[in-house]
Order: structure tokens, then C-alpha cells, then sequence
């Protein structure tokens, strides 16, 4: 037998096997890509599921914040009262009784 009959056999080989197992092999890779998409589905639900939750949780917290922290009914206040200054008070008038308070504190 000669080199090219040996790769006759080996093609021939290889045509039977791909007649033989194509079937099965196509079979195992649509259930492994069938079984994926169902785990990516089931996957995907949970988060879901999960996130969910975690907002439910979130807002049930935030509302139980805010009414334990309700505030007392508003109480009427006076509305204030502007003093007017005389002549003699005022701006000037201030910082010469700042001083003279100053000067009163350093001979004590």
C-alpha cells in the first residue's frame, strides 16, 4: 500500500465517522444550547426576583423612617418686634460703649 491509499482509508474513515455521529453530535449541542438558554432564563428570574425584593425592602424601611420621625403640630409664634434706634444708638454709638467696656476690663 502506498502513502496515498493510506490517505484514501483515513478520508473514508472520516466521511463514515461524519455520517455516523453527525446526528448525536448535533443532538448533544442543541440540548447543551437548549439547557443554557433555560439556566440563563432561570438565572435572570432570580435576580429579578432578588432585586425586587431588595426595592421592596428599601421602601418598607424608608417609610417606617419617616413616620417615626413625625413632627409635633406647628405652634403659633409672636411674630418679632424691630426695635428703632435713637440718635444716640447706632453704629457709632456701639463701638464707643465696646470701647469704654474694653477700657473698663484693663484697669480691673
Amino acid at each position: 500500500m502506498s502513502r496515498k491509499d493510506n490517505a484514501g482509508i483515513l478520508g473514508l474513515g472520516a466521511a463514515a465517522c461524519a455520517a455516523c455521529c453527525a446526528g448525536p453530535l448535533l443532538a448533544f449541542l442543541g440540548g447543551a444550547a437548549a439547557i443554557s438558554v433555560g439556566v440563563a432564563v432561570l438565572v435572570g428570574s432570580i435576580a429579578l426576583a432578588a432585586a425586587g425584593a431588595g426595592l421592596l425592602a428599601v421602601v418598607a424601611w424608608r417609610r417606617k423612617r419617616r413616620a417615626a420621625c413625625d413632627v409635633p403640630d406647628s405652634v403659633a409664634v409672636a411674630a418679632p418686634t424691630r426695635r428703632e434706634a435713637t440718635a444716640a444708638e447706632g453704629p457709632a454709638a456701639e463701638r464707643t460703649s465696646e470701647a469704654s467696656d474694653t477700657a473698663q476690663v484693663r484697669e480691673t
